[in-house]
């Protein structure tokens, strides 16, 4: 899926993931290839968030969470 920011990455992941993580507990991580304009840190936070807020039911918890959201960044360049 194609973002251009940190909301766009949001707003694609809370639909995927908000039945996953009500009632629970959860983390996000972010694995990063090719360059990009914010780290993987900031993905993490901005995304989890967003999820926290998001979903009334569910918590961070970064250690031993029920729920780990994993995220992968790639660049995709084309050549002709």
């Amino acid at each position: 899926m194609p973002f251009t920011s940190l909301h766009d990455i949001f707003e694609q992941t809370l639909p995927l993931w908000r039945e996953a993580l009500e009632g629970k507990t959860f983390c996000v991580r972010v694995k990063r290839r090719g360059k990009h304009e914010f780290t993987s840190i900031e993905v993490e936070r901005y995304v989890g968030g967003g999820l926290n807020q998001h979903i009334e039911t569910a918590r961070v918890k970064l250690t031993d969470p029920d729920v780990t959201v994993n995220l992968e960044m790639k660049t995709i360049a084309c050549c002709w």
